[in-house]
């Protein structure tokens, strides 16, 4: 049964439309995380709403109460979390409707972040002699569920015919992390920048997480 789940989300997923010149390339082997880079390079992965299904396979049932708010509660909870509130204090993850830490709501503020922050997305362009290495993944906060599934879609542009689209789709065995590299060789000299364009995790308990869009850019040399 959740194989099944899994694998119709996976394809669920793979299914989602993408840009014309979108392509799809095989994951490079991952490293371990680069550290010296600004804060733009990673940002929070933020819940922005449930999928029922994965949830219901993994012991969690997707409730929702009078004020529109959302949570993935443990089935042993059902009957004694009336509100969002408790729903935290239980540990559940929880979409508020209305609150200041509502990921639903309008443009983020800080306790937003805090609140509806499922872990960690990262962009790192690292840039050398006619070549530049990009290194991208996620981690998930360890009071948070493991994660299940992603579908990761990356960018590079820089001089000449330098755009680079990657996609990444996949399913994960209750997992942290997920990371993935690449290098390319040959590079006109000239200024990169890229991008997470679009990262989604999906979470055994069935948070659907979002990543908030890491970039980073660097100068190619001669």
């Amino acid at each position: 049964m959740r194989r099944t789940l899994l694998a119709a989300l996976t394809a669920t997923l793979l299914a989602t439309a993408l840009p014309a010149w979108a392509t799809l390339d095989t994951a490079p082997t991952a490293r371990a995380v680069p550290s010296g880079h600004d804060r733009l390079d990673a940002v929070p992965l933020l819940l922005v709403g449930f999928d029922r299904s994965i949830a219901a396979a993994n012991g969690f049932a997707v409730v929702e109460f009078d004020d529109g708010s959302q949570a993935s509660i443990p089935t042993g909870f059902l009957g004694s979390v009336t509100d969002a509130t408790e729903a935290v204090r239980v540990g559940a993850a929880v979409v508020f409707a209305h609150t200041p830490g509502s990921s639903l709501t309008g443009a983020a503020t800080q306790s937003e972040i805090i609140a509806g922050n499922c872990g960690l997305s990262w962009f790192y362009l690292d840039t050398f002699r006619r070549q530049y290495r990009v290194s991208t993944g996620f981690t998930i906060n360890s009071d948070w569920a493991p994660a299940v599934a992603y579908r990761w879609v990356t960018w590079v542009d820089g001089p000449g015919w330098a755009n680079e689209w990657r996609t990444f789709v996949g399913a994960l065995r209750f997992e942290r992390s997920w990371q993935t590299w690449w290098l390319r060789r040959d590079r006109p000299p000239g200024w990169y920048a890229g991008e997470v364009v679009s990262g989604t995790v999906v979470l055994s308990d069935g948070s659907i997480c979002v990543s908030g869009g890491p970039s980073s850019s660097g100068r190619v040399t001669r």
